[in-house]
């Protein structure tokens, strides 16, 4: 098997990498390494650092259980650095029913 899209968080690395076997968003003329998505996680090669996209409620959002659990839902964390976040939405979405809001 043949490694492919090779990238690294020094600029020195994909240097010694055959061009086509390094990651096409890689600009080594550029002073920075791009940031590259994989699954919904964002990793940024300078800072060594994993990110993920916000979608913060429309101002128009209704606060209903039924929107509030839509937005748990739409949490994609295949790596499960979200979980603590997202346990605590459930439980908040779980008190919600025990007190019985609308």
């Amino acid at each position: 098997m043949h490694a492919r899209k090779w990238l690294s968080n020094s600029a020195k690395i994909p240097e010694r990498i055959l061009k086509e076997d390094r990651a096409l968003e890689v600009h080594l003329d550029n002073d920075g390494l791009p940031i590259v998505e994989t699954l919904g996680v964002m990793w940024l090669p300078d800072e060594d650092v994993f990110t993920f996209k916000a979608n913060p409620p429309e101002k128009g959002f209704e606060l209903t259980k039924r929107n509030f659990l839509k937005k748990i839902a739409e949490l994609f964390d295949s790596v499960g650095f979200l979980a603590p976040f997202a346990i605590r939405a459930k439980v908040l979405l779980q008190e919600m029913w025990v007190t019985e809001l609308d």
